[in-house]
């Protein structure tokens, strides 16, 4: 379910409920990102907790990044124990709807551009393991499979 591209939500879709449920499920694991892929919806739904701001971000789009990147470590809800060095956009603008479908516009950077960039990647199918070399992916899934045993005990 991570790899594959999400469809837009639509007036006819119930955002609410999904909303409700990828903000319960962010909570729950100490998450300070969520996409709705990750709770099994897919859905083109990214949440956000900023701690001053939640972002409740619909149909998102990235419209604009800047040229300077940062490389830094990241973490991610749905590969717990894995952390990935990665190379992300400064900054960014981005087009999206929030929970009243109402259209916003915003440019965000350093960690909160991060977050949002990483959210989005999962809308678009990919995870962090596909930012990793061969190695790098070869040696997390080993740790996700190691993890998973010890947790199956």
């Amino acid at each position: 379910m991570l790899k594959a591209v999400c469809d837009a939500i639509t007036h006819d879709d119930n955002a609410s409920k999904m909303i409700d449920d990828m903000m319960f499920e962010m909570l729950k694991r100490k998450g300070i990102g969520i996409a709705a892929p990750q709770i099994g919806l897919m859905k083109r739904i990214v949440i956000a907790d900023f701690h001053d701001i939640t972002y409740v971000m619909i149909n998102p789009l990235i419209v604009r990044q800047s040229e300077e990147k940062t490389e830094m470590e990241e973490g991610c809800l749905s590969l717990p124990g894995v952390f990935v060095n990665t190379i992300r956009h400064d900054e960014i603008d981005v087009s999206f709807c929030d929970h009243t479908l109402v259209e916003q516009h915003i440019t965000l950077n350093g960690i909160h551009a991060r977050i949002i960039q990483h959210e989005v990647d999962h809308l678009n199918g990919v995870t962090l393991l596909d930012r990793m070399g061969k190695l790098g992916r070869s040696n997390a899934i080993k740790n996700i499979h190691r993890l998973r045993k010890g947790f199956n005990k």
